[in-house]
């Protein structure tokens, strides 16, 4: 495998990139997923079509872990034998394999130019500041307890709390008693930033005259990672009608809030064009396959075909990767890595935030960013991973922004 910085890597990404050779998308997601969200808007503003996996809300999950070598985020994108984690890295992959369909990246209007640090920032806008907002709006005291259980240790990495046992014989009523609603006054805090966030993006909206984020003649990925956590909102049935995106005492934010909605019923509008305008036509018996009361609407579901895990997984088999790098695993990738990481090398790689979950494999490549036309390749790490139950092997990639990449101790343990 070529370094990161000579000429021939990406032509050598490229190839490893079109390991599924028929290069058919398919999503991994679940209704409800909000970083999924973003890839159905993406694809649905895009004409894409692609194979719809639907997975459980919780692992385990029988195709999605097999496939990724155990990573515990949704959504992932699958060609192949070849995995695409991290949604920063999926819209990038989705650019770069189709930039003209249309192509979704903002245009500095002084120089023409693809502006990517735009999309990185509305990016950061999204996923650091108004997400940690929108996501602790959730009901949680309404959600089932498996659930909850759950996400506080993708969140935190360690296992809930265990519960007192009640010793008199009140221990049933007391297990069945509902868990408390949480103080009013985080509550509302949260709500007052969310209303803030809101008529901060209500304003760019107005400001704009195309009605597009930024001035652009057509919705970008600005646009895709801002609505975002409105949808998120309009999921949460706590708090989608009263106060946020409906409020009816407080008139800037109720201006707000028309101006909000008004966007993302556009959004979803040139979501169903794009799907109608492209070729093939559309699937007709996709949307038959989304489950009802669904918070995502049709028309980002209108050219997905169902396809099972089972499948997902003979998709893999199918298409193999292509034999192991014959790199010298002296080859180094300079300071994009920590020493020790080469090619060939046995890695970790680890979200730095949140779903701590190391996936363990052979480098196959590293990657700088670099331009490719209108879109972009991300600095990546892709690594040779093979299941042990079910006999898949698949390359997958990770954004190096936002993982930590470890080598393998000889003991087994990775040097952090």
């Amino acid at each position: 495998m070529a370094p990161a910085d000579d000429d021939g890597s990406t032509a050598a990404m490229e190839q490893l990139a079109v390991a599924g050779k028929d290069g058919e998308l398919v999503l991994h997601h679940y209704p409800g997923s909000p970083y999924a969200f973003k890839i159905l808007l993406a694809l649905g503003l895009k004409g894409l079509p692609f194979r719809s996996v639907l997975v459980p809300a919780m692992p385990p999950r029988a195709a999605t872990q097999p496939l990724s070598g155990g990573y515990r985020r949704i959504p992932i994108l699958q060609i192949g034998s070849t995995i695409y984690c991290d949604t920063a890295l999926i819209l990038d992959e989705l650019e770069a394999r189709f930039p003209n369909a249309p192509s979704l990246v903002p245009v500095d209007p002084a120089t023409g130019h693809a502006d990517w640090m735009l999309v990185d920032a509305a990016a950061a806008w999204c996923d650091k500041l108004f997400f940690p907002v929108a996501a602790n709006l959730l009901p949680m005291h309404l959600l089932p307890a498996r659930f909850v259980a759950d996400r506080y240790e993708m969140m935190t990495g360690r296992k809930p709390p265990p519960k007192p046992k009640q010793p008199s014989a009140a221990a049933p009523a007391a297990a069945a008693a509902p868990r408390p609603a949480p103080p009013p006054a985080r509550t509302a805090h949260l709500r007052a930033q969310a209303a803030g966030l809101l008529q901060s993006l209500a304003a760019a909206l107005s400001a704009s005259p195309t009605g597009w984020l930024h001035a652009q003649r057509a919705p970008t990925l600005a646009d895709v990672h801002a609505a975002m956590n409105v949808w998120f909102l309009f999921a949460n049935p706590v708090e989608r009608d009263p106060l946020l995106l409906k409020p009816d005492d407080d008139p800037a934010a109720a201006a707000a809030a028309a101006v909000v909605t008004g966007w993302m019923d556009r959004l979803h509008d040139a979501a169903a064009a794009a799907a109608a305008a492209a070729q093939p036509p559309p699937v007709s018996s996709a949307k038959s396959a989304w489950p009802r009361g669904a918070p995502e609407r049709a028309s980002l579901m209108a050219r997905a075909t169902p396809m099972d895990e089972a499948a997902a997984l003979a998709l893999a088999r199918r298409f193999p990767p292509p034999a192991a790098s014959s790199s010298s695993p002296s080859s180094s990738f300079g300071l994009l890595v920590p020493p020790g990481v080469r090619a060939g090398a046995e890695v970790t790689v680890v979200p730095d935030d949140y779903g701590k979950v190391a996936v363990r494999g052979v480098v196959e490549g590293v990657w700088g960013g670099s331009a490719t036309g209108g879109g972009r390749r991300v600095a990546r790490i892709a690594v040779r991973q093979r299941d042990t139950a079910t006999g898949v092997e698949t390359i997958v990639h990770f954004p190096l922004r936002g993982y930590v990449v470890a080598p393998v101790a000889a003991s087994g343990g990775s040097k952090l």
